[in-house]
């Protein structure tokens, strides 16, 4: 990495007039130069989200990388995991990606892996750290408005809300809004009634 700051090797870049069916190869390269690094840097989540900015195409494309890079993390090293999460979540801060994709993550019973809780944790305390907790819990309640019984990190059943509040109770972020949607409240005092 030079002494560039992000907007000169955007520009840098886009003087390079890279054909558009290049831009997966753009995306994996930014990704990639941010895990070489020893410690996280945020210059490449910068570049990344001027690029984004600038393309509803790239910005697609970076977003179906999250869901790509989430479906194989477990194959990544645990502090590589931790430093994809943190590219993400700025992105996400910085509204680059839409937060939407973040449906696109499950996180339930079925698909509970270690490395999975590990990204989503990280992904989750770092926007929660940036932007506050208060802030989270009104994002992740309009992804839960905007379902069509598919919520947030892939809540589809009452099991996997639960699952995922559990989850969130366990690091800390109780009041993340991750919490049982509205039409889901009523089926909940049932369920832990009968616990």
């Amino acid at each position: 990495m030079s002494s560039l700051d992000s907007r000169e090797v955007y520009l840098k870049i886009k003087s390079k007039n890279i054909p558009i069916q290049y831009n997966n190869i753009l995306c994996t390269v930014l990704i990639e130069s941010c895990l070489k690094e020893k410690k996280y840097i945020n210059f490449y989540s910068m570049v990344t989200e001027i690029f984004c900015k600038s393309s509803k195409n790239f910005k697609k494309l970076m977003e179906n990388s999250l869901v790509e890079i989430y479906k194989t993390v477990h194959r990544i090293e645990t502090d590589k995991i931790r430093m994809c999460a943190l590219f993400f979540s700025d992105l996400l801060v910085t509204n680059s990606i839409s937060w939407l994709i973040l449906k696109e993550l499950p996180l339930n019973r079925k698909n509970n892996i270690s490395s999975k809780r590990i990204f989503v944790k990280n992904l989750v305390l770092r926007i929660t750290n940036i932007i506050g907790k208060k802030t989270v819990n009104k994002i992740f309640e309009k992804i839960n408005k905007k379902s069509d019984n598919n919520y947030i990190f892939g809540g589809k059943s009452l099991n996997d809300m639960i699952f995922i509040d559990t989850f969130f109770i366990s690091i800390g972020l109780t009041d993340s809004g991750v919490i049982l949607p509205n039409d889901h409240t009523n089926q909940n005092n049932t369920y832990t009634k009968k616990m």
